[in-house]
């Protein structure tokens, strides 16, 4: 080998060594602080492994999904901005929300993104930047822009009093026709007591 050449198979080793140890990081750290690692910094992030744990404790696996998702798009954002995701200006979440509202995002959603940015914010105690009346602004402005009614689902109603809902035959959407919708797994037979009881309680209210 030629002097001062490295060595092909030590570069491997190394660079094979250097992924184990991001690994063995990676799989030590509670999820969002992980994500928060990965994120766009302009300044040294500070990690409370233990703040991130009770944090992920306290939340549902759907909730903890949801803001690794929304701070994933947000980093990849600034990234391709090339601008700063942590610490975050108002003007940067300004930009942001802006940018999601242009790409047909809810208000409801934008809200969530907003939370989620301050949720990364006050984990690494950091100065929350949707505090910012100029985000507020922002975040109204668009709002009265797009109107806030989203489309709901239609509430169930009952057609018509319903004496005994073992024996009635059904009518449109009533207690019977979803009590026989229900399974007979263990959910469908939660749903039918859950069903059967608030049925009991209007009844005792009328």
């Amino acid at each position: 080998m030629a002097p001062g050449a490295s060595d092909p198979h030590k570069a491997a080793e190394n660079g094979g060594s250097a992924r184990a140890v991001v690994a063995r990081v990676a799989a030590a750290l509670p999820a969002i602080a992980w994500t928060a690692t990965q994120m766009r910094a302009g300044t040294r992030i500070v990690i409370d492994a233990e703040l991130f744990a009770a944090f992920e404790a306290a939340s549902s696996p759907h909730s903890l999904r949801a803001l690794k998702s929304d701070l994933e798009a947000f980093d990849s954002w600034c990234r391709r901005m090339k601008r700063i995701a942590l610490p975050a200006t108002p003007e940067l979440v300004a930009d942001y929300l802006d940018a999601r509202a242009g790409q047909g995002a809810k208000p409801a959603s934008l809200a969530r993104y907003k939370a989620s940015i301050a949720k990364i914010h006050q984990l690494l105690d950091l100065k929350d930047p949707t505090q910012a009346e100029l985000v507020k602004l922002r975040l109204r402005a668009i709002r009265r822009a797009k109107g806030t009614a989203q489309a709901q689902a239609r509430p169930l109603r009952f057609k018509g009093p319903v004496r005994d809902v073992e024996r009635e035959a059904p009518r449109g959407i009533n207690v019977r026709a979803l009590l026989e919708a229900c399974a007979e797994d263990l959910p469908g037979l939660r749903d039918r007591a859950l069903l059967r009881a608030s049925r009991g309680r209007y009844a005792r209210q009328r």
